[in-house]
């Protein structure tokens, strides 16, 4: 079981509670982009959204870190292979490196505007590779948007994780809910896989 996150430096932290060991890994480096630290969100003039603040998700072993920086960049941090836990266990320090997945210009991303919107994500196991998926559901434009982002990692550095983008657009009418009728009902657009 464990603890994880992101420091204010930028580094990845691990706290696995049964041993109560604390391990870093390095941050996201800045040559992917000049505004990857949360410093960024914080120093802007006017409000964030909550869904542009920075999330981060990890796999169950955390041999695989998402963070996601303005509901747009994303970034996947991955244990070096070789270095399983054990070894890891010696060190404070967690070898691993840093992929950036694009996103191609006919997928939607919420915007600072978007409302209601929920990024998720899910790990699964495969026998040949594990497999993640990262959703963003929001509302624009009279519409429900899902935007999936599928990364399948093989566990070994010599080749970055295989990506797919899928999204879909509902318009409001499919759901039975009238254009200005969303102001009129209860609740919130919330996305999960099951």
């Amino acid at each position: 079981m464990f603890v994880y996150g992101i420091l204010n430096s930028g580094k990845l932290f691990f706290w696995h509670t049964v041993t109560n060991q604390v391990q870093q890994a390095k941050g996201i480096p800045e040559s992917f982009d000049s505004n990857v630290t949360s410093d960024a969100v914080e120093q802007s003039t006017s409000p964030v959204p909550a869904h542009h603040a920075p999330k981060i998700f990890a796999s169950p072993s955390c041999s695989t870190v998402v963070v996601v920086l303005g509901a747009s960049q994303i970034y996947v941090w991955e244990r070096s292979s070789g270095s399983g836990e054990e070894k890891s266990n010696l060190s404070q320090h967690v070898p691993g490196s840093w992929s950036v997945v694009h996103c191609p210009s006919h997928v939607s991303l919420p915007s600072v505007y978007s409302k209601e919107t929920q990024i998720s994500c899910c790990f699964k196991y495969k026998e040949t590779c594990e497999e993640c998926r990262i959703t963003f559901t929001f509302l624009e434009c009279l519409s429900v948007v899902s935007s999936t982002l599928t990364l399948r990692l093989r566990g070994s550095r010599l080749f970055l994780p295989a990506t797919q983008w899928d999204s879909k657009l509902v318009p409001f009418s499919a759901l039975g809910i009238q254009e200005n009728g969303l102001q009129q009902v209860k609740g919130t657009l919330i996305s999960r896989y099951s």
